[in-house]
């Protein structure tokens, strides 16, 4: 018989080695082989490659230099002939490479007439067939370089026409040419937002009505004797008119019974600077009206405050404070309006304003801690948050993949925003929270209230601060936690929960919701794929990997410079397939960012996040592809109409769920 179908057939079971007899095996030797390959367990594979390397251990050093001359023929590409033909007529269910050591070893030594060359050939050939059959009848495992390794999944790939380059709809603006002018208080606030040549760099201009040496000592004398006669709480009003009208009143008793002389323009002037100072945030109150900015920072004395442009990234400002005095009684100031101390004996503050903005603070009386000066920053909460219009305007992701995620969603699936600092998790966190279709119950739990959905049926939850000193468990008395508002929301049957930031265990509990059932959203620091999962497994998260498998998606967000601008771009977006048997998560990566060209793309032909709807809800692998692709329209549609507001951003999408054809047919 023909020596390779020997091999093929003598490699299929443990073949006993013999001492050296020079007789050929007969047919009744043989087992019958199955005509077609079935499939081959990728733990069967790994199995058999354990027993070859053990064997290969025991080899002699010609054995050893024989089997490597093999593996490197193969791997330069030197065999010529395929094995599809031998594998499809003859290859065992269960692959074993420990078999290939049989080859080299007993067979070689019970058929020494044969030719080393047509022996070689028929190893190499064996070798090749099982390779690719392992490849044909399994899927995909990322290896370090973010390619796939073999597992056993299946899943539709993506069709052709989907597959291109997405770009971003963001184009850089021309700083040269930027000179904006708006209003922050009308009539009295507004900024220019220009290019100065001469320190060649944008500068934010806060503009205020001017002052003179008289009408400064004026106003200052106000405020003494204002302060004089407030008998209450200005912030135990609730309502801002209220509080505007108590204040105006005391001021004109002052100016009336004093007799202070002013006209209409200055009256007007003065009474603006009173409603900054004793209502407001003094010099920072326009900025904190801009709904452009998102943060302010305070880096020390006589240093200019910079703030954070959607558009422009990090600007200076005009605004800065000339002494140390003045900077920490406004320290403090803003450490009262959000109900804290602040003080040289507790000199940090991590406290919220009124308004939901975010601050942290640094007091620094002598230059103990903050060598420049006490220190702030303040993370500004909008009434106007930013939607997934404003993302595609950002060039944040392309359309195609906020379809995607959008369709994700909606079969609830879970996802987890993650990023640095600063790269926009909760911004987008929320854009892609408006995707919830509105009769889910949705539950959100959050350190400050920065999550802001158009939904009606949402449970809007904020942990709360003790009081007094810690007890044996570290926690104060009336402090209500993140873990604490979790366990409890598990009890009233959220369809999806949202949690701002997971840092401890309350992502066990978060986890645990959605192995219940519970879809689930939530942000975490960590600037890849592997950084995030290292941290949901260590301390002080500590997730046993079993949970992890209830994962789906992981949005990975980059903060980046793209033709000298400060942007930010959904890096990648990974699909999370489960647990391969040694618990390591099996993950897909489905979209990718190229920096170089400001691009995005399919970093995989399959998905499996999709190919798992559409066994579980019974749909055509062709049509929700359609679906995908309606949505995307329906995006870009509002993109170029600029539909941006949060309420109707939420109209659109739920009218979409409700009468998809009418949603079409007016674009």
């Amino acid at each position: 018989m023909p020596f390779k179908r020997h091999i093929l057939r003598k490699t299929a079971r443990k073949l006993a080695k013999t001492e050296g007899g020079e007789e050929e095996p007969t047919e009744e030797d043989l087992p019958e082989l199955p005509v077609k390959p079935k499939e081959v367990e990728v733990s069967d594979l790994m199995k058999g490659f354990e027993e070859y390397e053990k064997e290969e251990q025991e080899m002699s050093e010609e054995d050893k230099s024989r089997i490597r001359s093999l593996r490197e023929e193969y791997e330069k590409g030197l065999l010529k002939e395929t094995a599809e033909a031998g594998a499809a007529e003859a290859v065992p269910k269960v692959v074993d490479f420990s078999r290939v050591t049989d080859s080299v070893t007993g067979t070689r030594e019970a058929m020494p007439h044969v030719e080393t060359k047509e022996f070689a050939e028929a190893a190499k050939e064996l070798a090749k067939a099982a390779k690719e059959m392992a490849k044909a009848t399994t899927a995909k495992k990322p290896d370090e370089d973010g390619r796939m390794k073999n597992i056993p999944l299946k899943a539709h790939k993506i069709p052709i026409q989907y597959v291109k380059t997405m770009r971003a709809e963001w184009q850089p603006p021309d700083f040269a040419d930027v000179n904006a002018i708006y209003p922050l208080i009308k009539p009295f606030a507004m900024v220019n937002l220009k290019w100065n040549q001469d320190r060649n760099k944008l500068e934010y201009l806060l503009i205020e009505p001017h002052m003179t040496a008289e009408q400064k000592r004026t106003l200052k004398t106000l405020k003494e004797l204002v302060v004089d006669l407030l008998d209450i709480n200005l912030f135990e009003i609730k309502e801002a008119a209220s509080i505007r009208t108590v204040l105006k009143e005391k001021m004109n008793k002052v100016i009336n019974d004093y007799g202070i002389i002013l006209t209409e323009y200055e009256y007007q002037k003065i009474l603006y600077y009173m409603y900054r100072d004793f209502l407001g945030l003094e010099r920072l109150e326009p900025i904190m009206h801009d709904p452009a900015i998102e943060d302010v920072s305070c880096d020390g004395v006589k240093v200019p405050l910079y703030i954070y442009h959607r558009k422009y990234g990090s600007v200076a400002t005009n605004v800065q404070f000339e002494d140390d005095e003045e900077l920490n009684k406004f320290v403090i100031r803003i450490a009262q309006r959000c109900g804290k101390h602040i003080s040289v004996a507790e000199p940090l503050l991590d406290g919220a304003l009124p308004d939901g903005s975010r601050v942290q603070a640094t007091f620094s009386s002598h230059k103990d801690i903050a060598m420049h000066g006490s220190t702030f920053t303040i993370r500004k909460f909008t009434r106007d948050p930013l939607t997934i219009t404003d993302l595609l305007h950002f060039g944040t992701l392309p359309a195609m993949m906020a379809a995607y995620i959008w369709m994700a969603m909606e079969y609830r699936k879970s996802i987890l925003v993650a990023g640095s600092t600063a790269t926009g998790k909760t911004s987008l966190l929320n854009a892609l929270s408006m995707f919830l279709p509105e009769e889910n119950k949705i539950v959100s739990i959050e350190d400050t209230p920065e999550v802001r959905l158009p939904h009606e049926h949402w449970l809007q939850k904020v942990v709360r601060t003790g009081f007094g000193r810690e007890d044996i468990t570290g926690k104060k008395q009336g402090e209500i936690s993140m873990y604490d508002l979790l366990r409890a929301a598990l009890r009233e049957r959220p369809d999806n929960l949202i949690v701002g930031e997971v840092r401890g265990k309350e992502a066990y509990v978060l986890f645990q919701g959605m192995a219940t059932g519970h879809a689930g959203m939530a942000t975490v620091h960590g600037d890849s794929v592997d950084a995030v999962l290292h941290r949901l497994q260590t301390p002080p998260i500590n997730l046993p990997s079993g949970l992890l498998q209830h994962l789906n998606i992981i949005i990975i967000l980059t903060k980046t410079r793209v033709k000298n601008i400060e942007v930010r771009r959904i890096k990648e977006v990974v699909e999370v397939l489960g647990l391969s048997k040694e618990h390591e998560p099996i993950i897909n990566t489905l979209f990718r960012w190229h920096p170089a060209d400001d691009t995005f793309e399919f970093a995989s032909d399959k998905s499996y996040v999709l190919q798992n709807i559409i066994e579980d809800k019974g749909i055509e692998e062709k049509s929700i592809w359609e679906e995908i692709q309606r949505r995307t329209r329906i995006l870009e549609w509002m993109s170029a109409n600029d539909i941006r507001y949060y309420i109707d951003v939420g109209k659109i999408l739920q009218q979409y769920y409700k009468n998809p054809e009418a949603v079409i047919k007016n674009i």
